[in-house]
């Protein structure tokens, strides 16, 4: 029969606290410091490509919703030379936006 185990833990912060600082002042000791910032440096690294990947999906969206919109406009008998640089831009800003998905496919 398998063990049945609490989904609480409940632990005296008093009996934990000096352990784990102990524990981080050796990351941050002489011989650990150099191997502490480049493991937080990467981390930041990560944080900062996932930040940017999320921003060029929201441009992308956010221009082929202004495609989408000003196609609308057309259909709906808008003169199309009045939105023809709105559109030239909205494709522009996904283009751009595009780049580095096309740059990290090589």
């Amino acid at each position: 029969m398998a063990a049945v185990h609490p989904a609480n833990v409940y632990l005296r912060e008093d009996h934990l606290t000096r352990k784990v600082n102990a524990w981080i002042a050796t990351l941050f000791s002489p011989e650990h410091l150099a191997e502490t910032a480049e493991a937080l440096a990467a981390v930041e690294e990560d944080h900062e490509s996932a930040f940017v990947a999320v921003r060029l999906a929201q441009r992308i969206e956010a221009a082929e919703a202004a495609m989408a919109r000003l196609r609308r406009a057309l259909e709906a008998g808008w003169d199309p030379a009045a939105l023809t640089e709105q559109y030239n831009a909205a494709v522009a800003d996904k283009r751009a936006a595009e780049v580095p998905e096309r740059l990290g496919s090589r």
